[in-house]
Protein backbone atom coordinates (compact mmCIF):
# COMPACT_ATOMS: atom_id res chain seq x y z
CA UNK A 1 0.00 0.00 0.00
CA UNK A 2 1.48 3.30 -0.52
CA UNK A 3 2.48 5.51 2.22
CA UNK A 4 0.50 8.47 3.07
CA UNK A 5 2.55 12.26 1.55
CA UNK A 6 4.41 13.74 4.61
CA UNK A 7 3.95 17.01 2.01
CA UNK A 8 0.03 16.62 1.19
CA UNK A 9 0.28 15.92 -2.41
CA UNK A 10 -1.36 13.52 -3.96
CA UNK A 11 1.03 11.06 -5.31
CA UNK A 12 2.51 8.69 -2.47
CA UNK A 13 6.34 7.19 -1.58
CA UNK A 14 7.03 3.77 -1.74
CA UNK A 15 7.77 1.87 1.58
CA UNK A 16 10.96 1.49 0.56
CA UNK A 17 12.33 5.10 0.22
CA UNK A 18 11.14 5.37 4.36
CA UNK A 19 13.44 5.34 6.71
CA UNK A 20 13.90 1.77 9.14
CA UNK A 21 12.36 2.65 12.35
CA UNK A 22 12.90 6.72 12.05
CA UNK A 23 16.01 6.45 11.43
CA UNK A 24 17.28 8.84 7.78
CA UNK A 25 17.70 6.89 4.48
CA UNK A 26 21.26 5.92 3.83
CA UNK A 27 21.52 8.39 1.42
CA UNK A 28 21.32 11.08 3.55
CA UNK A 29 24.18 10.10 5.70
CA UNK A 30 26.97 12.68 4.59
CA UNK A 31 30.25 10.50 3.83
CA UNK A 32 33.48 11.49 5.57
CA UNK A 33 31.65 14.37 7.92
CA UNK A 34 30.14 16.19 4.05
CA UNK A 35 26.36 16.20 3.90
CA UNK A 36 25.23 14.89 -0.07
CA UNK A 37 24.21 17.28 -2.25
CA UNK A 38 20.83 16.76 -3.50
CA UNK A 39 18.46 17.93 -6.52
CA UNK A 40 16.38 20.18 -4.28
CA UNK A 41 19.62 22.17 -2.71
CA UNK A 42 21.24 23.05 0.28
CA UNK A 43 20.91 20.84 2.97
CA UNK A 44 17.39 21.65 5.11
CA UNK A 45 16.26 23.85 2.33
CA UNK A 46 12.54 21.76 0.87
CA UNK A 47 10.86 22.92 -2.00
CA UNK A 48 7.89 25.38 -1.87
CA UNK A 49 4.73 24.09 0.15
CA UNK A 50 2.63 21.87 -2.24
CA UNK A 51 5.45 21.15 -4.62
CA UNK A 52 6.34 17.35 -4.78
CA UNK A 53 9.91 16.55 -5.46
CA UNK A 54 10.26 14.02 -8.34
CA UNK A 55 9.96 10.47 -7.50
CA UNK A 56 12.74 9.19 -5.88
CA UNK A 57 14.31 12.55 -5.57
CA UNK A 58 14.12 15.36 -3.25
CA UNK A 59 15.19 15.86 0.12
CA UNK A 60 17.09 12.39 0.49
CA UNK A 61 19.23 12.47 -2.90
CA UNK A 62 18.78 10.23 -6.05
CA UNK A 63 17.58 7.09 -6.42
CA UNK A 64 19.45 4.39 -4.71
CA UNK A 65 21.09 6.51 -2.38
CA UNK A 66 24.67 6.17 -3.35
CA UNK A 67 27.25 7.54 -1.10
CA UNK A 68 30.06 9.85 -3.10
CA UNK A 69 32.95 10.73 -1.25
CA UNK A 70 33.32 14.53 -1.69
CA UNK A 71 37.34 14.42 -2.02
CA UNK A 72 39.62 11.60 -2.90
CA UNK A 73 40.43 9.34 -6.38
CA UNK A 74 38.84 6.34 -7.38
CA UNK A 75 38.62 3.66 -5.10
CA UNK A 76 39.45 5.75 -2.31
CA UNK A 77 37.37 5.11 0.91
CA UNK A 78 35.81 8.60 2.80
CA UNK A 79 36.93 6.37 5.77
CA UNK A 80 40.62 6.56 4.88
CA UNK A 81 42.78 4.04 3.85
CA UNK A 82 42.91 0.91 6.23
CA UNK A 83 46.39 0.59 8.95
CA UNK A 84 49.22 -0.96 7.95
CA UNK A 85 50.48 -3.34 10.48
CA UNK A 86 53.97 -3.35 10.59
CA UNK A 87 55.52 -6.82 11.49
CA UNK A 88 58.73 -6.97 12.96
CA UNK A 89 60.97 -9.97 11.98
CA UNK A 90 62.23 -11.73 15.38
CA UNK A 91 65.30 -12.89 15.13
CA UNK A 92 66.32 -15.89 16.74
CA UNK A 93 68.26 -15.91 19.95
CA UNK A 94 70.92 -17.82 18.72
CA UNK A 95 71.77 -21.62 19.43
CA UNK A 96 71.47 -21.59 23.49
CA UNK A 97 72.36 -24.85 23.57
CA UNK A 98 76.22 -24.35 22.77
CA UNK A 99 76.48 -21.45 25.77
CA UNK A 100 74.86 -23.90 27.98
CA UNK A 101 77.37 -26.56 27.12
CA UNK A 102 80.07 -24.12 27.62
CA UNK A 103 79.21 -23.26 31.21
CA UNK A 104 79.25 -27.19 31.68
CA UNK A 105 82.40 -27.67 30.50
CA UNK A 106 84.08 -24.54 32.41
CA UNK A 107 82.09 -25.96 35.77
CA UNK A 108 83.44 -29.03 35.10
CA UNK A 109 86.87 -27.98 34.81
CA UNK A 110 87.23 -25.60 37.80
CA UNK A 111 86.33 -28.90 39.85
CA UNK A 112 88.79 -30.89 38.18
CA UNK A 113 91.44 -28.67 39.24
CA UNK A 114 90.34 -28.03 42.75
CA UNK A 115 90.33 -31.35 43.19
CA UNK A 116 93.83 -31.62 41.69
CA UNK A 117 94.94 -28.37 43.93
CA UNK A 118 93.71 -29.82 47.15
CA UNK A 119 93.78 -33.74 47.00
CA UNK A 120 96.77 -34.10 44.50
CA UNK A 121 97.46 -37.44 46.18
CA UNK A 122 93.93 -38.64 45.62
CA UNK A 123 92.49 -40.66 48.22
CA UNK A 124 92.22 -40.07 51.91
CA UNK A 125 94.57 -38.03 53.47
CA UNK A 126 98.02 -39.49 54.94
CA UNK A 127 101.40 -38.99 55.64
CA UNK A 128 102.46 -38.24 52.12
CA UNK A 129 100.23 -36.14 51.07
CA UNK A 130 99.36 -33.66 54.31
CA UNK A 131 101.43 -30.88 55.84
CA UNK A 132 101.27 -28.84 58.16
CA UNK A 133 101.16 -24.72 58.13
CA UNK A 134 103.19 -23.35 60.51
CA UNK A 135 101.99 -19.34 61.09
CA UNK A 136 105.23 -17.19 62.21
CA UNK A 137 104.98 -16.11 65.74
CA UNK A 138 104.17 -12.51 66.46
CA UNK A 139 106.18 -10.27 67.37
CA UNK A 140 106.50 -8.63 70.79
CA UNK A 141 105.43 -5.16 71.45
CA UNK A 142 108.33 -2.81 71.49
CA UNK A 143 110.22 -2.14 74.69
CA UNK A 144 111.22 1.28 76.10
CA UNK A 145 114.53 0.81 77.56
CA UNK A 146 116.14 3.50 79.85
CA UNK A 147 119.34 4.22 81.06
CA UNK A 148 120.35 5.48 83.90
CA UNK A 149 120.94 8.89 82.71
CA UNK A 150 118.24 10.37 80.83
CA UNK A 151 118.80 8.45 77.20
CA UNK A 152 116.73 5.78 75.97
CA UNK A 153 116.15 2.92 73.37
CA UNK A 154 113.30 1.41 71.90
CA UNK A 155 114.01 -2.13 71.68
CA UNK A 156 111.75 -3.48 69.00
CA UNK A 157 111.63 -6.90 66.43
CA UNK A 158 113.37 -10.02 67.89
CA UNK A 159 115.15 -7.26 70.35
CA UNK A 160 111.60 -6.97 72.39
CA UNK A 161 111.51 -10.59 73.38
CA UNK A 162 115.47 -10.20 74.89
CA UNK A 163 116.21 -10.06 78.35
CA UNK A 164 117.53 -7.73 80.64
CA UNK A 165 121.06 -7.85 80.41
CA UNK A 166 123.38 -6.38 83.27
CA UNK A 167 127.09 -6.91 82.01
CA UNK A 168 127.66 -3.62 79.77
CA UNK A 169 130.96 -2.33 78.48
CA UNK A 170 133.49 -1.19 80.89
CA UNK A 171 133.20 2.23 78.89
CA UNK A 172 130.15 3.00 81.20
CA UNK A 173 129.82 4.28 85.03
CA UNK A 174 126.30 3.12 84.42
CA UNK A 175 124.14 1.38 82.13
CA UNK A 176 121.03 -0.86 81.43
CA UNK A 177 120.57 -2.89 78.71
CA UNK A 178 119.27 -6.43 76.96
CA UNK A 179 120.86 -9.66 75.04
CA UNK A 180 119.47 -12.63 73.42
CA UNK A 181 119.72 -16.02 75.33
CA UNK A 182 121.71 -17.26 72.67
CA UNK A 183 124.27 -14.58 72.88
CA UNK A 184 123.99 -13.35 69.00
CA UNK A 185 123.31 -9.23 70.15
CA UNK A 186 122.97 -7.20 72.72
CA UNK A 187 122.30 -3.49 73.44
CA UNK A 188 122.83 -1.06 76.26
CA UNK A 189 122.60 2.91 76.97
CA UNK A 190 123.73 4.72 79.67
CA UNK A 191 126.33 7.36 81.62
CA UNK A 192 129.66 7.13 79.96
CA UNK A 193 132.89 7.33 82.43
CA UNK A 194 134.04 10.81 81.80
CA UNK A 195 137.45 9.95 82.49
CA UNK A 196 137.73 7.42 79.82
CA UNK A 197 136.81 10.21 77.33
CA UNK A 198 138.46 13.41 78.32
CA UNK A 199 136.29 14.94 81.20
CA UNK A 200 133.37 15.83 81.63
CA UNK A 201 134.24 19.25 80.01
CA UNK A 202 136.14 17.82 77.03
CA UNK A 203 134.31 18.95 73.18
CA UNK A 204 132.34 16.64 71.78
CA UNK A 205 134.82 15.93 68.75
CA UNK A 206 137.99 15.32 71.94
CA UNK A 207 135.44 12.75 73.59
CA UNK A 208 134.04 11.03 70.25
CA UNK A 209 137.62 10.38 69.11
CA UNK A 210 138.38 8.69 72.33
CA UNK A 211 135.20 6.81 72.41
CA UNK A 212 135.35 5.16 69.21
CA UNK A 213 139.15 4.20 70.23
CA UNK A 214 137.59 2.36 73.31
CA UNK A 215 134.96 0.47 71.50
CA UNK A 216 137.99 -1.29 69.30
CA UNK A 217 139.59 -2.05 72.38
CA UNK A 218 136.15 -3.58 74.43
CA UNK A 219 134.01 -4.69 72.04
CA UNK A 220 136.58 -5.27 69.21
CA UNK A 221 138.62 -3.91 66.50
CA UNK A 222 137.71 -2.66 63.31
CA UNK A 223 138.30 -4.62 60.11
CA UNK A 224 138.21 -1.39 58.20
CA UNK A 225 137.20 1.83 58.14
CA UNK A 226 134.32 3.11 61.00
CA UNK A 227 131.68 4.56 59.20
CA UNK A 228 130.50 7.70 61.15
CA UNK A 229 127.44 10.26 61.02
CA UNK A 230 126.51 13.37 62.87
CA UNK A 231 123.09 13.63 64.45
CA UNK A 232 120.85 15.08 66.44
CA UNK A 233 119.09 13.38 69.41
CA UNK A 234 116.06 15.42 70.28
CA UNK A 235 117.92 18.60 69.66
CA UNK A 236 121.71 17.69 71.40
CA UNK A 237 124.61 16.80 69.35
CA UNK A 238 125.62 13.15 68.34
CA UNK A 239 128.24 11.03 67.01
CA UNK A 240 126.55 7.55 64.95
CA UNK A 241 129.25 4.98 64.52
CA UNK A 242 129.11 1.01 62.91
CA UNK A 243 132.13 -1.02 62.10
CA UNK A 244 132.67 -4.82 61.67
CA UNK A 245 134.81 -6.95 63.71
CA UNK A 246 134.86 -10.75 62.23
CA UNK A 247 131.69 -11.68 62.37
CA UNK A 248 130.52 -8.62 64.71
CA UNK A 249 128.93 -5.92 63.71
CA UNK A 250 129.22 -2.78 65.92
CA UNK A 251 126.62 -0.09 66.66
CA UNK A 252 127.24 2.82 69.13
CA UNK A 253 126.78 6.46 69.49
CA UNK A 254 128.20 9.31 72.15
CA UNK A 255 125.35 11.89 73.11
CA UNK A 256 126.40 15.47 74.96
CA UNK A 257 124.58 16.21 78.01
CA UNK A 258 124.22 18.49 80.29
CA UNK A 259 127.46 17.53 83.02
CA UNK A 260 129.12 14.99 80.43
CA UNK A 261 128.08 12.19 77.90
CA UNK A 262 125.33 9.80 77.52
CA UNK A 263 126.15 6.18 74.60
CA UNK A 264 124.75 3.64 73.51
CA UNK A 265 126.48 0.43 72.33
CA UNK A 266 125.57 -2.81 70.55
CA UNK A 267 126.94 -5.84 68.91
CA UNK A 268 125.14 -8.41 66.65
CA UNK A 269 125.90 -11.32 64.56
CA UNK A 270 123.71 -12.66 61.84
CA UNK A 271 120.22 -11.51 61.59
CA UNK A 272 120.22 -9.81 64.99
CA UNK A 273 122.03 -6.82 63.79
CA UNK A 274 119.05 -5.80 62.46
CA UNK A 275 117.22 -5.20 65.55
CA UNK A 276 120.41 -3.81 67.23
CA UNK A 277 120.55 -1.44 64.47
CA UNK A 278 116.76 0.01 64.59
CA UNK A 279 117.54 -0.12 68.53
CA UNK A 280 120.81 2.25 67.69
CA UNK A 281 118.12 4.58 65.30
CA UNK A 282 116.07 4.81 67.82
CA UNK A 283 117.67 6.54 70.50
CA UNK A 284 115.45 9.16 72.42
CA UNK A 285 115.33 11.33 75.66
CA UNK A 286 110.99 11.68 75.70
CA UNK A 287 108.62 8.34 76.02
CA UNK A 288 107.10 6.78 73.28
Amino acid sequence: MPAADPFGGGGGMPVSGMPVSGMPPVSSIPASGMPVSSPAGQYGQQPPYGQQPPFGGGQFGPQGGQLVPVSGGGGAQPWGAPDTIQRKNKKGKGPMWLLLIGIVVIAAALGVGGFILFNPGGGTPDGDNTGTIESPAPEAEPVLIAGPGTLKFLASGAAASWAAASEPPGLFSDAAGVAAEDGSGSAYVGVLDAGQVGGADAALADADTAFVALLGEQLGAPDGEVSSQVYWVDGRDARFHTYTSGDLTVFAAIVQVDGGFEAFTGTATGDAAEAVEAANLSLRFGEL
